[in-house]
């Protein structure tokens, strides 16, 4: 994660991804056109009102191919906290 300047932060970061769709416990999911990863990102330490730019890569599990890249700037109203990213990709890639 960088802040607006470029510089990458001193802070604490864990994501915890899941499909946004009804699933099963087993996080499987019917394959459709236009499939949706929402991944939840918790951060700590960072600079209360201090733009930073999150930016995440959705890989496949077997070749490690790229899925999906997309990034999001937010500005932080506490040190510790969570922001959704969100990867939108064709899900028939996978069923070919």
């Amino acid at each position: 994660m960088t802040d607006s300047n470029g510089a990458i932060s001193q802070s604490s970061v864990s994501s915890n991804s899941g499909l946004d769709v009804p699933i099963s416990g087993n996080k499987e999911s019917q394959v459709s056109e236009s499939m949706t990863v929402i991944d939840r990102v918790t951060y700590k330490n960072l600079i209360v009102g201090k733009e930073y730019t999150l930016k995440g890569t959705l890989l496949t599990t077997d070749t490690q191919g790229i899925v999906a890249e997309s990034d999001i700037s937010f500005i932080p109203e506490s040190p510790d906290g969570f922001i959704d990213i969100t990867f939108i990709f064709d899900g028939w890639t996978f069923a070919r």
